[in-house]
């Protein structure tokens, strides 16, 4: 992680390709599991929102090193999310109707 820019940028990046995912899924796919691809771009946009918010508002600013380790965990928090929204998509997208 370079700066708070990049990892703005970065967590942006991810989560509207997960939500592009979603949304190609429901065009191929119209009218299945709409419902829980739904939950899963709402996650999305939630857990963006929250890692954003914390982003913006470190509890230590004075701290460097802290500031570090805060940085580092929601970058960790925001690459497990999307990982496991990922599989989710993935899981709907494999199941036969």
């Amino acid at each position: 992680m370079a700066n708070i820019r990049t990892l703005k940028k970065e967590i942006n990046q991810l989560t509207n390709e997960l939500v592009s995912d979603c949304l190609t899924y429901l065009d191929l796919h119209p009218g299945e599991n709409r419902n829980e691809v739904g939950k899963i771009i709402s996650d999305t946009v939630k857990i963006r929102n929250e890692i954003i918010e914390k982003l913006n508002q470190p509890k230590d600013k004075e701290n460097s090193k802290l500031l570090k380790k805060h940085y580092k965990k929601l970058a960790e928090k925001l690459y497990k999310e999307v990982h496991l929204s990922f599989e989710r998509l993935s899981e709907i997208s494999g199941r036969k109707k």
